[in-house]
This record gives structure tokens, sequence and C-alpha cells, in this order.
């Protein structure tokens, strides 16, 4: 694999780097490698009417979490609580209260054991597929997974999904018990040893190789240029569900929490960020309507108290394709599945103010029987320029419009991410999902790994990454768990 130096930087509210590289092998196709292959055949020996065309792999480029502005210079702040947090006063606008309807939405049913039975022939291939992504990107000296194919650099949000990924390989019997064990005590020891930015929290991106903070000032004596708080919370959510499955952990888990100054995430009933520009210091808000709320999750069960019981006054509603939805009419307000799927499968369902799920996957519905082709809309890497996108349900006025992280519109944007339809297929049962799950099937076939997803003109997201891997690993997990949601809640937890 020959890499290219070449910096792609991206003014997110600031400036970020990236370095972009040729796939690795998740990129290779099964029908190329022949006797070969280290992926198996499709056991379910789905049929493709026609073969993709396989084109020379696109230059791949890491893309770190965005933060979104506005933003405060550190030194107009005052000092960041400790404990309790004040919360400002605000006018809540007159919403009227989204009536959830009866669906097809699949109730948990508790089991003391996994139901193994109730995979699919082929979903077993798909978790075939997603292990290859893992045993081919895991690093053996610190425990880390690559965040993208091949790229030896990751985040918080991604660490929180390969640690998704390794547990649910062994709920789903792939993965042997000791092998668990080795992948995440080494993840472990090396998190419990990361520099920390300002001795405070984790940098926004480390080198999966070394450990180090990499990225723009990771060799500063600040040890790397800010956190994201949305990315902690992810972790903080994985690093609890590791010592339900796996309590022999809990002890090296608290003893990683404990060094982390978490009051430093959250301010104002809500969570922020720091980001370090080299000449200022900027502390902000993170977060939108959505991400917000599956984020606060991971701070809420750590004892911190955040609470979102009322649509702020930066939430507004809207009727879209006969469904009432929330939007959030800040700046850059992505829009997508993911944290209503991952808060689902996690937590299970909430009837809580923000969570659309069931209105959203009613809307892809629609769209499916207006257009005639599946939809699915997520944030996803990509295997050209701009490398990422958010592709938005909704977003400032205008429907289904993909967008890079600075909110510039995407010319022929992914319209069908794998992860989003797989993850879907599971938890709802009817005609779409269905369909979806056949679609994610037919699309991975000819690939080793499981590729992102589907293009508006049909061409196939080929920016293999830990996410999609990790998101249908879990469905799989919560599916031979009756549907029943990973996170197990105790008293203590709201």
């Amino acid at each position: 694999m020959q890499a290219q130096a070449v910096h792609h930087f991206l003014f997110i509210g600031f400036l970020i780097g990236g370095i972009t590289l040729q796939p690795a092998r998740a990129s290779e196709t099964n029908s190329t490698q022949g006797a070969e292959s280290k992926t198996t055949s499709l056991s379910s020996q789905r049929a493709i009417v026609q073969p993709y065309e396989q084109e020379t792999p696109a230059p791949v480029t890491y893309q770190r979490r965005a933060i979104t502005p506005a933003s405060i210079p550190i030194d107009t702040l005052p000092d960041i609580p400790t404990s309790d947090n004040t919360q400002d006063t605000v006018v809540i606008n007159p919403i009227t209260p989204i009536e959830i309807t009866e669906h097809s939405l699949l109730p948990p049913m508790v089991l003391t054991e996994n139901n193994l039975d109730l995979l699919t022939p082929s979903d077993l291939e798909l978790a075939q597929k997603a292990y290859n992504y893992i045993k081919w990107n895991w690093q053996e000296n610190t425990g880390f997974v690559n965040s993208v194919d091949g790229y030896p650099h990751t985040t918080m949000w991604d660490l929180a999904s390969a640690l998704a990924a390794v547990l649910a390989l062994e709920q789903l019997s792939l993965m042997p018990t000791d092998l668990v064990t080795q992948h995440i005590k080494k993840m472990l020891n090396t998190l419990q040893n990361i520099p920390l930015y300002k001795q405070q929290l984790p940098n926004r991106q480390y080198n999966t190789q070394t450990g180090q903070p990499s990225g723009r000032m990771s060799s500063s004596k600040l040890q790397g240029n800010g956190w994201s708080a949305l990315d902690i919370g992810r972790l903080l959510i994985w690093l609890d569900i590791t010592t339900q499955y796996r309590p022999e952990f809990t002890l090296q888990v608290e003893a990683i929490k404990s060094q982390w100054s978490l009051n430093h995430a959250v301010h104002n009933n809500s969570l922020f960020g720091e980001k370090n520009t080299g000449e200022k210091q900027f502390y902000r808000q993170e977060g939108r309507l959505g991400y917000l709320q599956y984020a606060q999750k991971g701070y809420q069960i750590q004892g911190i108290p955040l609470n979102d019981n009322k649509p702020s006054n930066n939430i507004k509603q809207i009727s879209l394709e006969n469904q009432q939805l929330y939007i959030d009419d800040r700046n850059l307000p992505f829009f997508t599945l993911d944290p209503y799927v991952l808060y689902q499968i996690e937590f299970g369902f909430t009837d809580e103010w923000w969570n659309q799920l069931l209105p959203l996957y009613e809307l892809h519905e629609e769209q499916y029987k207006k257009k005639n082709q599946l939809w699915f809309f997520a944030e996803d890497a990509m295997n050209r320029a701009p490398w990422f996108s958010y592709n938005n349900i909704f977003y400032q006025n205008k429907t289904w419009h993909s967008t890079t992280p600075t909110g510039k519109k995407v010319k022929n944007p992914q319209t069908f991410s794998n992860k989003m339809a797989f993850s879907l297929s599971v938890i709802f049962q009817d005609e779409l999902s269905d369909k979806a799950n056949k679609e994610v099937v037919r699309i991975s076939q000819p690939y080793k790994s499981i590729p992102t997803g589907k293009y508006s003109d049909g061409t196939i997201n080929t920016a293999f990454n830990v996410n999609t891997q990790s998101l249908i690993l879990t469905s799989l997990w919560y599916k031979v768990r009756n549907n029943t949601p990973l996170y197990t809640y105790n008293q203590t937890t709201n």
C-alpha cells in the first residue's frame, strides 16, 4: 500500500488536518481473491444481477468528528464548575408535543443468554466481513483499531466503536473469549496511559500504533489540540457496557475515568469541547439535536447532572411528509439517523421528546414509496472528496441534503448507508426493512469487509471504516438478544 502525504485542511469552526492514503485489504473483492480470499463466500448464495465495476480505489482520508461553533475564547470564560451546573434561564417556545404512534418496533424480551439461532446465513457472512476489518486494522502494540482501513489514527468515538465491535464478536461466538480478553486488556492499558490534553481529557485524535496524540499540535506540551465532549460521551457509554459484560475490567475502567476531568466537558447543562488553534484556545458548545442527547447519556450514567426534559428555544417543529419533526435551528444542525439508532440499540426506546426514531423511519418509508428507491441517510466516511459527509434528512430548510462538515453541498451524495439500513432492518420488521437488509447483503457481497454504502449514481462507497463494521455487529448482538438493548439498567441509572 502506497500512502500519499497529502494534508486536507477543513474549516469546521476551526482548521483540522487529515492524511490521504490508498485503501488496504478491506477494499479487495472476493471475486479477485479466489481461493486465497480471507472471507468465505456468501452462505445464502445471493446472486447479483450485474457485477459492480471495480474502479481504481480513490484516496481515503481520515475525518475527525466535527465540532460546531459558536466559539468562546478561553480567556473570556468564567471558571468551569466542578460540580453542580448552573442552568441559564431560557424561554421555551410553545411546541405541540409529538404523538408517538404504534409501529412495528420489536418489543424487548429479557433473555438469560443469546439466541444465536436467530442469525441467518447472510447475517453470519456480514459478521465475518466485519470481523475481517477488525483483524486487519487492530494494532497489536496498543489494542486500538484504525478508524479508516489502513490509516493508523482514531478518535474516542471510533475507539468506542472498536470496543463495541470486539464485545459483539464475543457475544456472537465469532471471537474466542481469550482473544477478546487480550484485545480489551490492551486497549484499556493504552487508554489508561495515553497523554491527556492539558492533563485533563483525551485529545481529539491518537495514533493507533503508538497511543500518542496525533493531528495538529500533537507534539506540543499541551499534548494535542483539544477534546470532543461528544466523542468522550460515546466512549463513556461503551466503557460502562464493557464492565457489565466483562466485570473483571471494572476497576481498570474506573481508574481510567478517574483520570479524566469530565467536569470540564460540561457547562451550562450542555456539553462543551475545547479547541486550540495554536494562537487561541476556544471553549465551545458541542452537539445538535439527537447527537447531544445521545452523548449526554454517557455523562449521565457517571452521575453527572445533565437533563433535557424540555426543548430549548433552539428547537423548532416542522411538518415533513406528514411527519411532525423537531429540528435544531443553530448553525451546522446536522440531522441524521445515527444518534437515534445508536440510542435504540444501546439503551432501548424511550418516549422522551427528542427521540424521533419512529417518525424518521416512517419518513424514509414515505421516501421509498415516492421514489421507489431505498434511501437511508447517515453520517459516513467517503472514498473521494470531501472524504466525509453528513447526509442530512433536513438541513437549513432543505430536505435530503448532504453536506460537508462545513455545511457545503455534496455532489453525488451517498443516499444509502449500509450501517443504517442494516440496523433498521433489525429494529423494525416490515417490507422496507426486509428490502434494506437484502440491499446491504447485495452491496457487500463482492468485498471482504462491509463497504460504507451507495452513492446516488449507484456506485459503491468503499471507504471501509470501523463505524460501519461496529454498528452492523452490535445490531446483530441486539438481534440475538431478541431486540433487548445492550446496556443493562440499574436503579441508579436515569
